[in-house]
């Protein structure tokens, strides 16, 4: 979990899990802020809160042997909520 203020005020929180085991594995985050400065490109648009998970899976155990062995991984990413105004 990550709790911040920017100096002009801004809040952030943000909070992931991640899980690996040797054929499996999992990772969630969510992130929210208001008027938290962050790099970014002039004409982007500023998001206040994104969701974003991702899977992935082995198909053979890794082991000292397998290292490198194939890996295949899914990633979802929620709607982003552009902040009012």
């Amino acid at each position: 979990m990550e709790l911040g203020t920017s100096t002009q005020g801004g809040q952030r929180q943000a909070v992931a899990y991640d899980y690996r085991g040797p054929r499996f594995g999992v990772r969630l985050e969510h992130e929210r802020k208001r008027d938290y400065w962050r790099l970014r490109a002039p004409g982007a648009v500023e998001v206040e809160q994104r969701t974003r998970g991702s899977v992935f899976w082995r198909p053979t155990p890794s082991g000292p042997s397998e290292q490198g062995s194939p890996t295949c991984a899914h990633h979802a990413f929620a709607p982003l909520t552009p902040m009012p105004g």
